[in-house]
């Protein structure tokens, strides 16, 4: 039986229906299968599996038996939770590089954006406070310019400076990210793509280092 390797995302080290994750462990379910209701599901791409995360606990699973495959996600009979961390730190820098991407990308110079991510990642080291965070994401949203690319780009420096939820503001501040790439759905494409190698390589990383 082939098995499946991907990601999912979960919330307080709980799966949606409640069940403990635990590194090593099988989930199983029981009846029919029925897509982003009842199953299982697992992403092929971290890149995608942050789209529909929860919270901000990373899991690299692999998944098995009856398995139903749509475009950027699937629901299976079984899955085994292979590697665990939380995330959070993670997905803020993410949401971070994103940005940067977006704003390099669509030749943004307004130091009003920069300077929001600078400020984020001083707040990430507990060098800034919320309310300087919050200040320095209005002024870069106050000044985005005409243009989807640079509106784009704009969204995206937005999304990086959120201070909670890190997971939800990530895959916002890679889908502005890779708007502001170009129009073109092929360039959108190849943004994602390398948005993916980025995350799963520095989630690979952290999770050789994790003791969980």
């Amino acid at each position: 039986m082939k098995k499946i390797k991907g990601w999912h995302f979960c919330k307080d080290w709980r799966s949606r229906d409640g069940q403990k994750v635990v590194v090593g462990k099988t989930y199983t379910v029981e009846g029919e299968l029925v897509m982003c209701k009842r199953g299982l599901h697992l992403s092929r791409r971290i890149i995608d599996a942050l789209q529909y995360a929860p919270g901000n606990i990373i899991c690299k699973v692999e998944g098995w038996g009856d398995v139903q495959e749509g475009k950027d996600k699937l629901v299976c009979r079984n899955r085994k939770v292979l590697a665990a961390i939380d995330g959070e730190r993670i997905l803020h820098e993410a949401a971070c590089h994103f940005a940067e991407t977006a704003l390099k990308k669509a030749g943004v110079t307004d130091k009003r954006a920069w300077n929001a991510i600078k400020t984020k990642r001083l707040w990430l080291d507990g060098k800034a406070t919320s309310r300087e965070l919050d200040t320095a994401e209005a002024a870069a949203h106050a000044s985005y310019a005409a243009g989807t690319a640079a509106y784009a780009a704009y969204a995206a420096c937005a999304a990086a400076c959120a201070a909670a939820h890190a997971a939800t503001h990530a895959s916002y501040a890679a889908a502005y990210a890779s708007y502001a790439a170009k129009a073109a759905e092929a360039a959108r494409a190849a943004a994602k793509a390398k948005q993916n190698r980025y995350l799963t390589r520095v989630v690979n990383k952290a999770m050789r280092g994790s003791t969980r």
